[in-house]
């Protein structure tokens, strides 16, 4: 799975529609420090379902993610800013590597802290759904493994990201529960895989 973050003051708030999506976004991402929630994951590959998956997950910036999924199989994700493990329960075994000051798909906008490098490979533009404003990414290069990101906001609050791949995968998530910006120890982000593990070291 591939998968798988300055706020503004009163005095300039009023000018914020006037800004350009790539600025707009920033600034919203730049708000996020922390973030937990449920989600679920509905996954299409040419159109056609693959799977539901649902689960949790936690993020803190710089560089710390924690994304479990608990169906339809378990599996694990986690980055502490050193090194990145997945492990499947089911298969026994975690794969480790060291983590690159960026991580990669949609969950390096969150983490990474350097939103305005990352979206410079993206062109941006925002539109109204609802109550929520919408930020559509498309990638400037094939060489993107992402093709297109949406993030869905209502206000400040992150509501739903979908994205695509190159090779037609298409995600659709939805954030339940979600708390913003409340702390989150950073033990959280520490994985020991069990004994019993087999553990692969990709470098």
């Amino acid at each position: 799975m591939k998968l798988i973050i300055g706020a503004l003051s009163l005095l300039l708030s009023s000018f914020l529609p006037a800004l350009p999506a790539h600025n707009l976004l920033i600034q919203k991402l730049d708000k996020i420090n922390s973030l937990s929630a449920s989600f679920t994951q509905l996954v299409l590959l040419n159109g056609r379902k693959v799977s539901d998956i649902s689960g949790k997950f936690m993020l803190k910036k710089p560089g710390k993610i924690y994304w479990e999924i608990n169906q339809p199989s378990r599996q694990l994700l986690v980055a502490n800013g050193r090194q990145f493990w997945v492990y499947e329960p089911k298969l026994k075994q975690a794969t480790v590597q060291k983590q690159t000051s960026d991580i990669g798909g949609a969950a390096g906008l969150f983490v990474s802290g350097k939103s305005n490098i990352w979206l410079a490979a993206y062109k941006v533009i925002s539109y109204q759904q609802d109550k929520n404003t919408v930020f559509q990414l498309t990638a400037k290069s094939a060489k993107n493994s992402l093709a297109k990101i949406k993030l869905y906001f209502e206000n400040d609050l992150l509501t739903r990201i979908d994205f695509s791949d190159q090779l037609g995968q298409y995600s659709e998530i939805k954030l339940i529960k979600m708390k913003l910006n409340q702390p989150i120890s950073d033990s959280m982000f520490d994985f020991l895989p069990p004994r019993h593990a087999d553990v692969i070291n990709l470098g």
